[in-house]
């Protein structure tokens, strides 16, 4: 009979632990939950106290960004499969831009479905197309797949598929 009052007695011990931890660790959940919104706002004060606009300062740098595209000195037009194509356009943007202080990385894709084979850049964290001068639009709406990613290191940024008339 003791036995049988002890253990019991043990998992009412048990359940007790059970429910306070479980107590515990929801009033944990919705204590970080709390601290998570704190910290959101102690941002928001910061960056209004110092009179940023976060939104509008983004907008103002993808403007700066294009408009430092579209200033480096080749027209689309241009473009010549081979000679003077997206590879070659690319490494020139790359220079042009880097030049001019922004963060630039070459980026290869291919699709192998449709057979692409693509240069395009990643500019201070924008996908941009050096065949237009613009935004890769095709990149940000996903019109195809990429099935091979390689950013291309700067020391591999050398050859004849990477020279470019130089015009700056």
């Amino acid at each position: 009979m003791r036995e049988e009052k002890e253990v019991k007695q043990e998992l009412a011990e048990i359940r007790r632990y059970v429910n306070d931890t479980s107590h515990k660790v929801a009033r944990l959940e919705e204590d970080m939950k709390w601290v998570k919104k704190l910290l959101y706002l102690i941002l928001c004060a910061v960056v209004l106290s110092q009179g940023i606009n976060v939104v509008k300062g983004a907008v103002v740098h993808q403007s700066k960004v294009i408009e430092d595209v579209q200033m480096c000195p080749y027209n689309t037009s241009e473009y010549v499969r081979g000679v003077f194509d997206c590879s070659n356009m690319a490494k020139m943007l790359y220079d042009f831009l880097t030049e001019r202080g922004h963060h630039c990385v070459v980026v290869y894709v291919e699709n192998f479905t449709y057979g692409i084979k693509h240069n395009f850049l990643f500019v201070d964290g924008y996908a941009v197309e050096p065949t237009t001068k613009d935004f890769a639009w095709w990149y940000y709406q996903g019109w195809y797949g990429i099935d091979k990613l390689i950013y291309v290191k700067p020391k591999w940024l050398y050859g004849k598929e990477w020279e470019y008339p130089r015009r700056w």
